[in-house]
């Protein structure tokens, strides 16, 4: 373009009004004149009025008129009257001191009354006065991409009318957590509320539509078949604009490039709530009481034998299995019915529900009798009993039907999964002791296991005998130094609970925590140490980090996650800045976290307090206890196996593990001169146990 104005530059001062010859220049350089005839494009000049000041031989070539009859003529006569005003409007912004390149594509009509695309590039020939002006440019020939551009916009229109009349919502999304999406097509509105608008602007990101038990699901369903460039499909539930839940089905496939990358992902999306729910109709009918809601017994022995076999391939997998039988009574002169069984089973499904994890299964084994299996359950002496009391108390109040008001005895049977080979077995088991629990007396639980009926004995005498040393002021923190490994200059203390007990003398924690599972004695115990930290803190010359017992639990059940982070935030100013506090959970509750404690420990991460898994055995899998936020510490228990020539290899390479993780390692349990010589030459960062404290 700047050539051909440059070519044109020393025609500004004559005037506009041109001889009509074959090429309108006259008495110009011929040469030059056959290079602009030679090109291609149509060469133009026109005034500020709009006429025709030179064309070269191409205009005839395209129109079929002679150059020498346009000359002097509107150039809008020769132009499409639909493209006027923007021809038009080009003119204008020129007169009024607006000079600037014009590119657009424009129809001019040739002598046999066709039309044919253009693409004007054209420019103006500086000459000081904005009033009248020449302009110079080019008419290229694009009929032809034209003509393409319309068969594919009309195809575009037709697919695009053919998607909008698919039911369900057609996609192609980038493969990322957010699925943000490229194309949306209108079927969203249906299926989601959302227009295509707002889900393709990301103002709701379709990861936030999905619903959020499913999102893992989605994601990791979706990238295990893109990996292996297969479609994929998959069924899961989204919620709409209005709140609603639907079941969506989803078929795709990724769109990869000639080298194989993945470039995105595209799709349909479609509404099965209705089939979904008929579905899962037709299954809760097969498999869940109709009237409780509870699984059935076909449900409950399948699930009990499937708790046996990844018993059996998971050595360290425990569960248990309850009967529960409820004996009723009414109110004098009231009888019992047969409908009133019925209300009571109802009732009591309610409330075993409502205390139970999701994971329980729960069935009705007959009129007041059922059944209970406790996967989740890493330390079933504790975590078990525990459980088992609350169901006792849950039972054991007073069910408030709509006649009367019945008072109930709970007799529980306990078994606890010690390879058995079938669920009968277990079940037997646990009824049995339901049974002895009922002859005792009612209101109290029995367990196949004599030991453990001895530990539950022992359990309850030491949670009495500990509620009444809190009122005698028996309890006190103490504070033990861990000792650092050779040519380590770290300092470590750990801050425990000991009991000055009358007749046993001074009881660490590590000799009672266990026989605690009353959850209001474990608050309390928390509430001491935030008591009283203070005051052991400031007698510490050299503090360095910090490991605290006896919070755990309440931090992880969400009691105690506020005060601690107060308190000990408050002990971590400037003056104590070398300070650390690092919790002691044990390992059976970090494997057995859920949400909420999961988001406990995202606290205190923040507030810079670490975690120390405790009770760690060598010889078991970690891998998801290290990807919790804030884990700084890992206990080894090395009474579990204790480190020898043997094994000590194996030991040095787990700590290597650790340390490459940037955790620290501690030895707990160093409690004979044997250990205390195997692990001499080890990678330990702290040691602790009676070989080290000398008691």
């Amino acid at each position: 373009m700047s050539q051909i104005i440059d070519f044109f530059g020393n025609w500004i001062n004559k005037p506009s009004v041109i001889e009509p010859t074959v090429s309108g220049l006259s008495g110009h350089n011929d040469g030059q004149l056959n290079k602009l005839d030679n090109l291609q494009e149509v060469v133009f000049k026109i005034n500020s009025a709009g006429q025709w000041l030179f064309l070269n031989k191409k205009w005839g070539d395209y129109t079929h008129y002679k150059v020498e009859d346009c000359l002097g003529k509107s150039w809008l006569s020769y132009i499409h009257p639909q493209d006027h005003n923007s021809c038009r409007e080009y003119l204008r912004r020129i007169s009024k001191g607006q000079p600037q390149n014009l590119s657009a594509s424009i129809r001019i009509i040739t002598r046999n009354n066709e039309s044919r695309w253009m693409e004007m590039r054209a420019g103006v020939l500086p000459n000081g006065d904005t009033r009248t002006f020449v302009l110079v440019g080019t008419l290229t020939d694009i009929s032809a991409e034209k003509s393409e551009n319309e068969r594919q916009l009309a195809q575009y229109r037709a697919l695009f009318s053919l998607i909008s009349n698919i039911p369900g919502m057609t996609y192609r999304c980038r493969n990322n957590r957010d699925w943000t999406m490229e194309f949306v097509s209108a079927g969203s509105a249906t299926l989601t509320g959302y227009e295509s608008e707002e889900i393709v602007n990301n103002t709701k990101a379709w990861s936030d539509i999905i619903h959020p038990e499913a999102r893992e699901y989605v994601w990791m369903t979706i990238q295990s078949a893109v990996q292996n460039q297969q479609p994929f499909e998959l069924t899961y539930r989204i919620v709409t604009k209005s709140g609603e839940e639907k079941w969506v089905w989803e078929r795709g496939l990724g769109n990869y490039s000639a080298n194989g990358e993945l470039l995105g992902l595209e799709g349909l999306i479609t509404d099965i709530t209705d089939n979904k729910r008929q579905s899962l109709r037709i299954e809760r009918d097969s498999l869940f009481d109709p009237f409780t809601g509870l699984a059935t017994q076909h449900l409950f022995l399948n699930r009990i034998q499937h708790a046996i076999e990844l018993g059996q391939e998971q050595p360290y997998r425990e569960f248990s299995v309850l009967v529960a039988k409820i004996s009723q009574h009414s109110n004098p002169g009231e009888e019992s019915n047969a409908t009133q069984n019925d209300e009571v089973d109802k009732e009591v499904a309610a409330r075993l529900n409502a205390i139970l994890l999701p994971s329980t299964t729960i069935c009705r084994l007959g009129n007041s009798e059922f059944g209970i299996l406790i996967e989740r359950c890493k330390s079933v002496g504790n975590n078990t009993s525990r459980t088992v009391r609350s169901i006792l108390s849950c039972l054991s109040a007073p069910l408030k039907l709509e006649q009367s008001t019945l008072y109930t005895k709970v007799s529980i049977g306990v078994a606890q999964y010690k390879h058995h080979t079938s669920n009968s077995d277990i079940l037997g088991e646990a009824n049995r002791a339901a049974v002895q629990a009922k002859e005792l007396g009612g209101n109290r639980i029995e367990f196949a296991d004599d030991e453990m009926n001895i530990r539950m004995a022992s359990i309850l005498g030491t949670e009495t005998e500990l509620l009444k040393a809190i009122d005698k002021e028996q309890l006190k923190l103490i504070c033990q130094p861990l000792k650092a490994a050779a040519g380590s200059n770290n300092q470590a203390h750990e801050i425990k609970i000991a009991w000055q007990h009358p007749r046993r003398g001074t009881l660490l924690a590590e000799n009672f925590y266990q026989h605690i599972h009353d959850e209001a004695l474990i608050h309390q115990l928390g509430k001491l140490v935030l008591r009283d930290i203070g005051e052991l803190i400031a007698t510490l010359p050299d503090k360095g980090q910090i490991y605290l017992h006896g919070l755990g639990e309440c931090i992880l059940n969400g009691e105690l996650l506020a005060d601690s982070i107060h308190t000990l935030s408050s002990l971590q100013n400037d003056d104590n800045k070398a300070t650390r506090f690092i919790i002691d959970i044990d390992d059976k509750l970090l494997n057995s976290i859920d949400q909420q404690g999961l988001q406990a420990l995202q606290q205190l991460q923040q507030n810079n307090i670490g975690i120390a898994a405790s009770g760690i055995r060598p010889e078991a899998p970690y891998a998801e206890l290290l990807k919790l936020p804030g884990i700084q510490a890992i206990k080894l228990d090395l009474t579990a196996e204790p480190p020898n020539q043997t094994n000590l290899k194996a030991y040095n390479a787990m700590i290597a593990c650790y340390h490459a993780l940037d955790i620290n390692v501690i030895a707990e349990g160093v409690d004979t001169p044997e250990i205390s010589l195997a692990i001499k030459t080890s990678g330990f960062d702290y040691l602790q146990g009676r070989e080290i404290s000398g008691s």
